[in-house]
Order: C-alpha cells, then structure tokens, then sequence
C-alpha cells in the first residue's frame, strides 16, 4: 500500500490567490504565522524598506517606530542652543521621549518649557503624538 503524497511535495498552484492559500497552511503546518501578501510579492524582487513596512504594519510596531522618530525631530523641534546641551536618547513604551540634559539648571529650565517643546513634537504629520518629556541628568554624547 501506498502513502499519500505529502502536501510539501505537491507544487504550488499557479494562481496567485491559491498559491497564496497553499503556502499560508504550508507555514501553519510548520507552526508559522503567514505574511499577508507574501505571494504576491513573490513574482518581483521587493525593496527591503517595503518588505520592512508591511513587516511592522504586520505586527503593529510600525506606530512605535513613526513615534520614534521624535528622537530625530529634537534637534530642530527645540532649536540649536537647547540642542547644543541635550541629547534625545529614546522614547518609552507609554510614549515619553526621554532627553538627556548637560546640567541641573538647563534641567529645570527644560522642564518649565516641556509643555511648548512637547507641543512642537506632536505637530509634525504622521506621527503617533508623545505623551511627554524626561529630562535625565548627564552629558549629551557631543559634549563629551
């Protein structure tokens, strides 16, 4: 007696929505979460930057990682005196940008103006909005 052929061994089928369905249960066989679309992409090389976006659109990161980009917005948020004494190191879960700070007086006085610069953060497009500022107290890498 012969043993049916395994679903691995068949070739895919050649329409795309088949093939599709075919290699979704052959990756949840395998104990695999599909990428929607994955087929589709198969028939042209993808640049990683869309293969990266449809990854974290996937997951649900792709809001934390637009959020992040606040670290990189600081500089011209706050202006080139501030940025000269601070560095924005990263942003928290909860959405809190944490900014390092060069001395306690620069500190305090960042901490009156957080409302303004957090203002100017969360008005750039695109962006999940920043919940707040922490100012910790140390160098910024530059001034090192």
């Amino acid at each position: 007696m012969t043993q049916p052929p395994d679903d691995e061994a068949l070739p895919p089928p050649a329409e795309p929505r088949a093939r599709e369905l075919h290699d979704a249960e052959a990756a949840r066989a395998r104990g695999l979460r599909p990428i929607p679309g994955a087929a589709a992409r198969r028939a042209r090389p993808a640049a990683l930057g869309e293969v990266l976006g449809d990854v974290l659109a996937a997951s649900g990161l792709g809001a934390r990682v637009a959020q992040a980009k606040a670290v990189d917005d600081w500089p011209q948020a706050v202006g080139p005196q501030i940025a000269a004494v601070t560095e924005a190191l990263w942003v928290t879960v909860d959405g809190t940008l944490v900014v390092r700070v060069a001395t306690a007086a620069w500190r305090v006085e960042l901490s009156l103006l957080a409302p303004t610069l957090l203002a100017r953060l969360n008005a750039v497009p695109g962006r999940s909005p920043l919940t707040g500022i922490r100012f910790v107290h140390g160098a910024p890498r530059d001034a090192r």
